[in-house]
């Protein structure tokens, strides 16, 4: 259920657009394996307090840093590269843009009226949900530096 489609797509020239899409049908196996795992785990921590703690406080930094990033949790990087900051510049942090209309509405509420806005990402989302009076310049046709500028 799981071997097959995932070697299919790591071996093969299957292409693979926007992520796992390809691959969705394969997630509830990897939930009964995780479960599994769980369950696992459960059986060895109740033999293993002690080491059980050890696990728990081993793991607590990498919780604090996905749970400090909610509802971002996916940009999560841990500390072995430095965090978002240190992963910043280097891979993908919002490759979805979903952080795009928390950073519009602070634009609204920062703005003063007919201020300037790039986007270099959606455009049609920032358009939808940018105060009426902020100006919003496009990439390709304009060499002004914008007042306010949005990016993922």
């Amino acid at each position: 259920w799981i071997v097959v489609p995932a070697g299919a797509v790591a071996v093969g020239e299957t292409p693979i657009y926007d992520n796992l899409r390809h691959l969705l049908f394969i997630i509830p196996a990897f939930f009964l394996l995780g479960c599994l795992g769980l369950q696992w785990l459960v059986r060895i921590l109740e033999r293993w307090s002690l080491p059980a703690a050890a696990v728990g406080l081993l793991l607590l930094p990498s919780l604090v840093g996905i749970v400090t990033l909610h509802p971002y949790e996916y940009a999560y990087y841990n500390v072995l590269i430095g965090g978002v900051k240190g992963a910043s510049g280097r891979y993908a942090l919002d490759y979805w843009c979903t952080s795009f209309r928390e950073a519009i509405n602070h634009v609204n509420g920062v703005a003063p009226a007919g201020a300037s806005l790039m986007a270099l990402g959606p455009e049609r989302v920032v358009r939808r949900f940018v105060r009426s009076d902020i100006e919003m310049l496009s990439k390709h046709q304009t060499s002004e530096a914008p007042d306010f500028m949005l990016t993922c």
